[in-house]
């Protein structure tokens, strides 16, 4: 306990508990707070933040697919939230970014309601998260890396989604003097990367350079499903539960935002699946997996759903 302590006193002791921020002045919720953020990690998954101190920046960096993705983190609306960079939404939203960041690029081509900016710091980064959850802010222009962190430890009721940006940008780099402190072993520290990426991955975020790739056109989707497989069906549901059980749980059924995947499934053509899983559902929640899942993938995922639905394959037990 005394090394979580001693990181979250780093973590917040270059301004003390006054932010030069929106929000300065009052003291620092509980997402800013690393020792509670901590114990929500699975420690199988990563055990280093406890060694980490402030060597988060070493980190980050290990989640190297993203290393040069930024991406709008959205907190849910009333409107709906944008899928898209031509969305009319995208002029109704205050946006928080970190000053003196390749961020700062992305704002500029685009015509926000108001743009805010933080502090390039670790309390900067904080707040910037901690205005989003209260709601001062409808979204914020992040580096993945980074995004994929706080996301994974401060949203636990899925009230955040995910936009990629959609053309590659340097990755953020941090003054020297924001960060001290030992870091972790490799192998920790590419143990929590891989958590950060999978988060990412379910959020739908995509590398910008595979969204700036060349996909396959939808009009070679065929009209009728593949024959069962069941070895196809084993490789869908470990492709479900990295991108797909956060939201619809571990059996398809009800999930965190309550949808019963099994059911709509069954509703769904073969051509209408894959578009749904590579464009997403504006309006519903769910985000576009264009760039992250190939036809090969999906067609894995399609062979798992229709096994589970039809009891060839018994469903993973919840672990929560």
């Amino acid at each position: 306990m005394h090394s979580l302590s001693k990181l979250f006193l780093t973590f917040v002791g270059f301004v003390g508990l006054s932010l030069a921020s929106p929000g300065g002045g009052e003291d620092l919720p509980a997402v800013c707070d690393f020792a509670a953020l901590r114990a929500r990690w699975p420690k199988e998954s990563c055990e280093a933040l406890t060694s980490i101190q402030a060597g988060l920046p070493d980190l980050l960096r290990r989640v190297r697919p993203y290393t040069q993705t930024y991406v709008l983190v959205l907190l849910d609306r009333p409107d709906g939230v944008p899928r898209a960079w031509d969305d009319p939404v995208l002029s109704r939203l205050r946006v928080g970014l970190l000053a003196d960041t390749p961020a700062e690029t992305i704002a500029a081509r685009y015509k926000f309601a108001q743009v805010v900016p933080y502090p390039l710091s670790p309390a900067g980064a904080c707040a910037l998260f901690a205005d989003l959850h209260r709601g001062k802010i409808d979204a914020g222009l992040v580096w993945a890396p980074l995004a994929g962190y706080f996301v994974a430890v401060t949203d636990v009721e899925n009230r955040l989604q995910a936009l990629p940006v959609p053309q590659p940008l340097p990755p953020l780099e941090w003054p020297k003097s924001a960060w001290e402190g030992a870091s972790a072993s490799d192998s920790d520290l590419f143990r929590c990367a891989d958590r950060i990426q999978g988060v990412l991955e379910s959020y739908g975020v995509a590398p910008a350079e595979l969204l700036t790739a060349n996909v396959e056109e939808s009009s070679v989707i065929p009209d009728q499903p593949p024959p069962e497989d069941l070895a196809a069906a084993r490789v869908g549901e470990a492709l479900y539960y990295r991108y797909c059980d956060r939201c619809h749980g571990t059996q398809a059924v009800l999930g965190r935002r309550g949808l019963e995947l099994r059911q709509r499934f069954l509703q769904l053509s073969y051509p209408e699946f894959i578009r749904a899983i590579w464009e997403g559902r504006p309006g519903r929640g769910m985000p576009a997996y264009r760039g992250l899942l190939d036809k090969t993938q999906i067609e894995a995922l399609y062979q798992y759903l229709r096994a589970l639905t039809l009891g060839k394959i018994a469903p993973r037990q919840s672990t929560d």
